[in-house]
């Protein structure tokens, strides 16, 4: 199970330690030739091992018999302790049983035999028969090995159960490792997945607001606020906007590119793009191995900018770097979105600047149209052939008109024509100006060019009296133009 977790978050394999220095026995420090180790799960390794004993054992047990025989020698009768009941070598024999188990035990056992008997076998005696003289001479020996079958089973059975133990806490240690490896690891998935979800939510948010911000009834507006929006929703490196004309596609906005780059600014109609971009008019992207060719090094995504109802296209909208980990299908999806609404918003205010430009009165600050103004002078030109009386207009340019943001020049055309519907004499209109919001036209019904004159006078004082701080911030420059052929030509100019 281990393994399998491990596998599924790559994480690294556990190799076993070896073991320190400060770890090691004082045997193993003395005689590293000796040295070997137990391995949990797999026993003992073999440079530990002589003909499956341990190296240890036998010579803990020939240091134990050669001191033993020394002291034999120079302090007792060196009859190998024959008069010591119980023998000596019983002790060595014990330990190594009990410390190491059957086979060291049994080990042990035959040197203490040997050690014991070559050359020390006792002469039979007169009174001894020969079963008691074999009994004398093996009674030892019998005692040892008989033990050592007996206690190595008993400290081999405790042996074996301290190994398996250690076994069992070493694969307990090893499972507690990969599952706190995996745990972090999948922390570490969840923070990443918690910081894109939040990522992602802000750019919703962002794009929302963006798309905000630049929705509006003005073409030109909408196509210069698409770059804000393509920023706040997929933030990509490198990308453009491309405006359609006769040649193709022209490159007008390029964000993140170098100096140097490889990309075109041009897409001209003999090129595959496109050619593959007009017919088929749909978003195309570098994981589709048909768009790839098509792509070919220009970007990683790219879609026309059709007119809904008309499928005219009007623009090209191109990502040529994006995060890999933002290339999702989810982002695609919501580049196709985001190119779709920038269609229906740029058909919207095409639809509405024609009806503006139709209209008798401009929809945002109430003020009558320039093209109403115009169809007013070709009548008051035709009136003024039948009888004779003249009218004029006064050209009213707002000199400052760039202090004012969208909201105070509609508030202030407002407050300018409630002015003069209130306080200049009956006749008196204002309209918009060919650049609304920046000029006006105030058209003087039957007043001859000198009344005209006195009544733009009449109309400074008015300004300059009334309470309105746009009114009274709003510096206008006036001419005053007398009705004749030459008064739309003027007008428009």
């Amino acid at each position: 199970m281990t393994k399998e977790i491990g596998r599924l978050f790559h994480l690294p394999e556990i190799k076993e330690k070896p073991a320190s220095k400060a770890g090691r026995s004082l045997w193993q420090k003395l005689f590293p030739f000796w040295t070997g180790r137990y391995v949990p799960g797999v026993g003992m390794t073999s440079s530990r091992f002589v003909l499956g004993i341990r190296k240890s054992a036998i010579a803990e047990t020939l240091i134990f018999l050669i001191l033993a025989l020394i002291v034999d020698v120079v302090f007792c009768s060196g009859n190998r302790f024959a008069d010591f009941s119980p023998q000596p070598f019983s002790l060595i024999v014990l330990l190594i049983t009990v410390q190491y188990g059957v086979a060291e035990g049994l080990m042990c056992a035959l040197l203490s035999s040997l050690f014991l008997l070559v050359g020390n076998i006792p002469e039979q005696d007169l009174s001894q028969t020969i079963y008691d003289h074999i009994y004398h001479i093996i009674f030892w020996p019998f005692i040892w090995f008989t033990g050592a079958i007996i206690l190595g089973q008993i400290s081999q059975r405790h042996i074996n159960a301290k190994r398996e133990a250690e076994h069992q806490v070493s694969l307990v240690e090893k499972r507690e490792d990969t599952i706190s490896t995996a745990y972090n690891s999948l922390k570490e998935i969840k923070e990443m997945l918690e910081s894109r979800i939040a990522s992602q939510m802000r750019s919703t948010v962002r794009a929302y607001d963006a798309i905000k911000d630049i929705e509006g009834l003005n073409q030109s507006r909408i196509l210069m606020g698409v770059e804000q929006v393509v920023v706040a929703s997929m933030n990509p490196a490198k990308f453009s906007i491309y405006t359609y004309g006769e040649d193709g596609f022209q490159a007008s906005t390029s964000v993140g590119w170098g100096e140097e780059e490889h990309y075109e600014r041009r897409i001209n109609r003999d090129t595959e793009l496109y050619k593959y971009i007009t017919k088929n008019k749909r978003v195309i992207c570098v994981i589709n191995q048909e768009d790839a060719t098509v792509l070919k090094n220009q970007g990683v995504l790219a879609a026309p900018l059709v007119v809904p109802s008309t499928g005219e296209i009007f623009g090209l909208l191109k990502i040529e770097e994006l995060d890999f980990m933002e290339l999702t299908l989810s982002n695609v999806e919501s580049f196709r979105i985001l190119v779709d609404w920038i269609g229906l918003a740029y058909e919207n205010a095409g639809e509405f600047q024609k009806a503006r430009d139709n209209g008798m009165v401009n929809l945002e600050n109430s003020v009558s149209a320039f093209r109403l103004f115009q169809y007013e002078l070709e009548g008051l030109m035709k009136f003024a052939e039948l009888t004779k009386i003249k009218s004029c207009y006064v050209k009213l340019r707002l000199a400052n008109h760039r202090e004012f943001n969208k909201q105070e020049r509609i508030a202030l055309a407002q407050a300018l024509n409630n002015l003069i519907e209130e306080k200049m004499p009956a006749g008196v209109s204002l309209f918009n100006g060919r650049q609304v919001g920046s000029g006006y036209m105030l058209l003087m019904r039957g007043y001859p060019l000198t009344g005209a004159h006195e009544l733009s006078k009449q109309l400074q004082m008015l300004l300059e009296k009334d309470n309105n701080l746009l009114l009274k911030r709003a510096s206008f420059k006036t001419k005053e133009y007398l009705i004749d052929a030459d008064s739309l030509k003027t007008a428009e100019e």
